[in-house]
């Protein structure tokens, strides 16, 4: 299914684009996106380079407020002004930090680490390739707002081989009562999870929802061109 919707999305305007309004009277037009990315250069001079492959060149910066730094992993709202060869020279609207892990075996643990991964039931409202990360919207029930849950991507190493990875979505709510819905975006680097020599695997992910309902999803990931 994740295969799908990443090409899907690489076909609407490299971008996942969302809106088309008309922006004058001359009938130019403003196409307006939502791309997860990874930041290239540093806060006084940056772009973008999004999942699907294009670069997003900041021209206008309506999102200053926020630090970032080189390699830093983001969701970026913008504006397209107009197409360059290598992508597009965008407003910046909206940045927001991704949280950015690799998936962990449990082989390199500690019986603590183990215990602290937890079994708390997570939902998971999107999942979808891209670059060499899986995107998770995920949703958790929670109460105290400050308490920072821990969410992990954890390698079975027991059924995986070189064909199939079968990973299970971890989730420690530290005792959090289950009270409202909170979202949290997550992207895992699968890069490591290629064997050498080969440009995909299957991947099949698997966690436990607030109506203690095994979930399941699987999909072909491939490494994108030039990490083989």
């Amino acid at each position: 299914m994740w295969k799908g919707i990443s090409r899907y999305a690489l076909g609407v305007m490299m971008g996942a684009l969302l809106l088309l309004t008309a922006c004058n009277k001359d009938r130019d037009s403003y196409y307006i996106g939502v791309s997860y990315g990874n930041i290239v250069g540093n806060a006084d001079s940056y772009h973008i380079v999004i999942d699907e492959g294009a670069t997003l060149y900041v021209v206008e910066n309506a999102s200053s407020g926020m630090e970032v730094q080189d390699g830093q992993r983001v969701m970026a709202n913008y504006t397209i002004l107009d197409r360059v060869e290598t992508g597009y020279n965008v407003r910046l609207n909206f940045l927001y930090n991704i949280l950015t892990k690799s998936p962990v075996y449990l082989s390199q643990l500690t019986s603590e680490q183990i215990a602290e991964l937890g079994n708390d039931p997570v939902n998971v409202r999107a999942m979808n390739f891209g670059g060499k990360y899986l995107n998770a919207n995920i949703e958790v029930l929670r109460k105290d707002p400050s308490l920072a849950h821990f969410i992990n991507l954890v390698v079975d190493e027991q059924r995986s081989d070189d064909q199939t990875v079968y990973l299970t979505l971890r989730h420690n709510a530290y005792g959090d009562p289950t009270s409202l819905a909170a979202s949290q975006r997550v992207s895992f680097d699968l890069s490591e999870l290629v064997p050498e020599g080969k440009q995909q695997i299957t991947v099949c992910v698997e966690w436990t929802d607030y109506q203690g309902i095994p979930r399941q999803d699987s999909g072909i990931f491939t490494l994108p061109s030039g990490t083989l």
